[in-house]
């Protein structure tokens, strides 16, 4: 297992796996590397105050028994919050192969999507719900987010249920577990988490089909029509599900915006918590992947540029990079060309190199079907026929050259 050190306690030859802060606000271009110098020394102990090291890949390996500091920090993601509490970060071990956890993530799913839609018309209609039943599902989704959050993430951006509403609150859900993972938080504050995710717009119920399904742009009373499912979310579970701190958070907060910009208090940076921020950046990243009345969906690399661009002004930039890193810059489930010309599928992430994941390979240089889809890990470092390194050259939609990606996950 990787081990933490804090950078007065790095040597040459010892291979960094994880820093403490995005690889985006460093010098290092690799994610994951061999100290060979002393310049990459004296770098690394600018730039962060603890870093991860594989002993199993260190020319030199930190002693095992050696007594090891305990290291303060506030992460980036943290630093601009003045009211968050002091959580106590978890370092969830590595995952395991998202085809382990895929066969139980499909049948937790079939069974997410019919909790939420039953919780969701249930509210509608003003009938009384089970919390139980919600929370029981919740708590089977934190658990396989736990062991691996690659499978539940691909199958909710891949499923499409005809009612938008059900299928964005689960996406949203299992994003926020996957990003609650990432970050650290342990597994009650993950409950409440995906809980915050999956009822924040939960108020859309009492607003009218018509409305939410609209291809123009609204009027302003239209606008502020729709505005008010924050306060009508907040009604409808504050005192069924007795939600409080991070949930609720998420519920009040998910239409904030770092310069003032957003609803229903206007709150401006640092005076967002941390759980709400998270969630504007979720609930951003869904929509755009997700088929709506005035918009097709955009490939999940399309998206992430998208928040990149938005963190100059309304979301966190920290956490949109600790997102980006989370997700990998092409997540799990998407389709993507290689400069071979081949057309591959991203099957997995490589945690200390996540910008060369597991691909399948489905298509050669000609764009023709291979006769056996065939595995190929860029980690590895493998090359073209031409004796290039493999790189992708960019995301492909789903359903080009004919490639239904859901075939491969539902």
């Amino acid at each position: 297992m990787d081990r933490k050190l804090p950078v007065e306690r790095l040597a040459l030859g010892m291979f960094v796996s994880r820093l403490d802060r995005p690889w985006l606000d460093t010098p290092f271009l690799l994610q994951g590397f061999l100290i060979e110098t002393e310049e990459q020394l004296e770098l690394l102990r600018r730039c962060c105050r603890h870093v991860y090291v594989d002993p199993l890949r260190s020319a030199n390996p930190p002693d095992p028994d050696a007594a090891l500091p305990e290291v303060a920090e506030r992460p980036a993601w943290l630093a601009q919050d003045i009211d968050a509490p002091d959580w106590t970060l978890v370092d969830y071990e590595e995952p395991l192969p998202v085809e382990e956890e895929l066969p139980r993530a499909k049948a937790l799913m079939e069974d997410a999507d019919r909790v939420v839609e039953d919780l969701f018309q249930r509210l509608a209609r003003g009938s009384g719900v089970d919390p139980g039943e919600t929370t029981e599902i919740m708590g089977a989704m934190v658990e396989s987010v736990v062991r691996n959050p690659d499978a539940l993430t691909a199958l909710a951006r891949l499923r499409r249920k005809s009612e938008y509403l059900y299928a964005h609150a689960l996406g949203v859900s299992v994003h926020a577990l996957a990003f609650g993972r990432h970050l650290g938080f342990d597994r009650p504050e993950l409950m409440q988490l995906g809980l915050g995710g999956l009822l924040m717009d939960v108020g859309m119920a009492r607003i009218p089909g018509e409305l939410l399904a609209k291809r123009g742009p609204l009027t302003q009373a239209e606008y502020a029509a729709v505005r008010r499912h924050v306060k009508y979310g907040l009604e409808l579970v504050g005192a069924r599900f007795g939600l409080a701190g991070m949930a609720l958070q998420m519920v009040e907060g998910h239409h904030e915006r770092e310069d003032g910009s957003g609803y229903p208090a206007r709150l401006r940076a640092p005076h967002i918590p941390v759980p709400a921020r998270m969630a504007a950046i979720l609930d951003c990243f869904d929509a755009l992947t997700r088929a709506r009345p005035h918009a097709p969906a955009e490939t999940p690399y399309a998206a992430l540029q998208r928040l990149y661009e938005w963190s100059r002004r309304s979301l966190n930039l920290p956490l949109v990079e600790e997102f980006v890193q989370c997700l990998g810059a092409y997540p799990v489930g998407t389709l993507v060309e290689l400069s071979s010309g081949e057309v591959a599928l991203v099957i997995g992430h490589n945690r200390a190199r996540r910008l060369k994941p597991r691909l399948l390979l489905l298509l050669d240089e000609a764009k023709r079907p291979l006769s056996q889809p065939a595995p190929l890990d860029l980690l590895q470092d493998p090359v073209c026929r031409d004796g290039t390194p493999y790189v992708i050259v960019r995301a492909l939609e789903d359903g080009m050259y004919g490639i239904r990606v859901r075939d491969y996950y539902l």
